[in-house]
């Protein structure tokens, strides 16, 4: 294991196209942007694995179908587990939702609210935030009541 950790990354719609269940032979085309990110992660000599439900009590050959892929398209067999074993630093996946630890709230609540604290900082002071107002227009297109409900107590205890 690398002495910084190791990053966890899904497979079916984080780094491999997934529309829907075929078989555990199959997986989908990669995703250029997580292959090369993925790619420069090991360049750096950072450790990563497949984090994979499929690995949950497979047998052998679906392990290897997996690593056959990643060698395929990766360039190396990485490691396939479905746990988050001792030293995990990061996990990328399309269904985890980030959260502030120790806090319970939503890591993007408390970015929606730096980023929002920010733009009105500059509205202040005249400036104007073509960026931001396009960020703000689409975080509020998006965002569900208990964002906004964490977005306010987050602005509430927010320090620059």
């Amino acid at each position: 294991m690398s002495k910084r950790g190791w990053i966890g990354v899904d497979l079916d719609g984080t780094l491999a196209q997934y529309d829907n269940w075929v078989s555990p032979d199959r997986i989908g085309d990669p995703i250029p942007l997580m292959v090369a990110r993925v790619k420069g992660w090991l360049g750096q000599g950072v450790e990563v694995r497949i984090m994979t439900a499929r690995a949950w009590n497979a047998p052998q050959e679906v392990i290897d179908c997996i690593q056959d892929w990643t060698e395929k398209h990766i360039g190396h067999r990485l490691p396939v587990t479905c746990t988050k074993e001792d030293g995990m630093i990061q996990l990328w996946d399309d269904r985890a939702v980030g959260v502030v630890p120790n806090s319970g709230l939503r890591a993007e609540s408390v970015l929606h609210a730096a980023l929002k604290r920010h733009h009105e900082w500059h509205q202040e002071d005249g400036l104007e935030m073509k960026l931001g107002d396009v960020y703000f227009d689409c975080a509020s297109a998006y965002c569900d009541s208990s964002l906004e409900e964490e977005t306010t107590a987050a602005l509430a205890g927010y320090q620059p």
